[in-house]
Formats: structure tokens, sequence, C-alpha cells
């Protein structure tokens, strides 16, 4: 409710101003009127609130209110690069990576999650095997430019080798994280170049075979920049609009909506949900 209302003041503050939606901005509210609508069983779009006109009006509301938003948030003099420079580089670097494994662990017994978490290792004869199955795979992987295509055979697409049981995986794994393979198997992986493809690195649970697809990449870093500032613009609107334009609005309920509408429940037309 409190998110309906300020919608509603926002786009009112933003007609008194006169911001107004550009032929591009309501191009959009089209397409996304369409694209509600198509997902609209013929019984669904005859009821009330799910017409097309007013299905718009809500849109362009939406749209407007957000719009004035972003004008209000820009005017608010935030600093990104000094919020940028409170997120540490060192702990948000990206090692992202492909890798194989095979766990030596017996996995295959029926029983709870509890009960295979401590399953037990595999037999000599099993481990001996997967061990020369991995180095098998690492001689056909070293050139291998997508770990992804090509290297293990994965007839019915559950990125295990069909054969081997070796699997395929991705990883973004962060300076700061601990709960990917041992710490002295990570340092060997942070270790290496960029396209450099591992030997088989061993740990108490499991064979690794990995590929350093970027030693540094910033993504993980980015993201947790973008998340600060868009954090902090959150904040500073809020106050802003808790202090500075919601007070100069009062919200009534109509008489004709006492006793009509539940706040917290669903209405819909269960014959059409029934139909699609």
């Amino acid at each position: 409710m409190s998110g309906l209302k300020q919608r509603e003041i926002l786009s009112l503050e933003a007609k008194s101003t006169g911001v107004t939606l550009s032929d591009e901005e309501k191009n959009k509210v089209s397409e996304d009127l369409k694209t509600f609508r198509d997902g609209l069983s013929k019984k669904q779009k005859k009821m009330d609130g799910l017409d097309e006109k007013t299905v718009r009006k809500v849109l362009e509301k939406q749209a407007l209110a957000d719009k004035y938003k972003e004008q209000l948030i820009a005017g608010l003099g935030i600093d990104e690069e000094a919020l940028k420079a409170t997120v540490s580089k060192e702990d948000y670097r990206q090692y992202t990576l492909q890798y194989y494994t095979i766990s030596k662990l017996d996995e295959s017994a029926d029983g709870t999650d509890s009960e295979k978490s401590t399953a037990k290792k595999k037999s000599d004869e099993e481990l001996k095997k997967e061990k020369a199955d991995m180095e098998a795979l690492r001689q056909k992987a070293a050139s291998a430019e997508d770990f992804s295509k090509g290297v293990i055979t994965d007839e019915n697409n559950d990125n295990k080798d069909d054969e081997t049981g070796i699997s395929y995986d991705t990883r973004d794994l962060l300076e700061t994280d601990t709960d990917f393979m041992s710490k002295k198997a990570r340092k060997k992986v942070k270790a290496l170049e960029n396209g450099e493809v591992s030997e088989v690195i061993q740990t108490s649970d499991a064979y690794y075979v990995v590929k350093m697809v970027n030693n540094n990449d910033t993504s993980a870093y980015d993201e947790q920049c973008e998340s600060v500032i868009n954090e902090e613009k959150e904040t500073q609107f809020n106050k802003k609009y808790k202090e500075d334009i919601k007070p100069n609005y009062t919200a009534k309920a109509q008489t004709y909506w006492k006793k009509r509408v539940t706040i917290g429940y669903i209405t819909y037309d269960e014959q059409a949900l029934a139909s699609e």
C-alpha cells in the first residue's frame, strides 16, 4: 500500500512540476502493455482492472513516477566515486573459472542428505581409476578454448561425462571465498595465468582440473559498487520523500471501498486461470 501511495504522490508531483513522458517512454509503456496483455487469457482480459485502458493508465503513471524519482535522485548530489572507494578491490577480486571435478566420496547410495554428507570415500581401486580418468581428461582439455565444448561426452546434458562421471562447472571465485576447494588448492588456482589449465588438483574429497578464464575479473567489484551506490540513492531518496514530499499529501480511504477490499489477499478469476 505504501508503494501505491508513493506512486500516486510522485506522479502528481511530476505533473505539478511539468515532467511528462517522452514519445520513446510512451512507446516503452505500449510495449510493456502488450507483453502483459499477451500473458492473459481472454477471460482475464475482460476482468475489471485488467482492460487495456486501465492497465495503460497504471503503467504510464508508474513510468512517470519512476522518471520523477530518477530526477530527484540526480539532484541529490550523491558522490558515486566516493562510494566506490568504500568497496575493497582486493576483497572483490574475482577469479572466473571453468573446471572439471569428480568426488572421492561414494554418493551413489540412497539416504538422507545428512547420510550423504558423511559418505565414505570410494575404494582405492576406484580412486586410482578416477584419477587416471582426470589425467586423461586434463590432456584433452589442455588446449581447449572452452571446457564446455567438445571435451566430455554429455548426451543427456547433465554436465557429466556419460562414461567417467566427471562433471563440468563454472565458478566466480572471490578473493575472500573459503567454500570452494581447500585453502592450499585455492592458492594453486589463483596462481594460474589467464587461459592456463591446471594439473590435476587433489583435495581431501575431490579431484579438479581448472581453467583460468580471467584472474582479475572486475564483475563482482563492479556489482558491489553498483549495489552500494543504489543503496545510498534509496536511503537519500527515502529521506527526501518522507521529509519534503509525502507531508504535502493526505491519503484517505474512500467510503465506497470501506469493507469491500481486504488488504493482503489477491482477487482472481478461478475459471479463467483453470482454462489456461
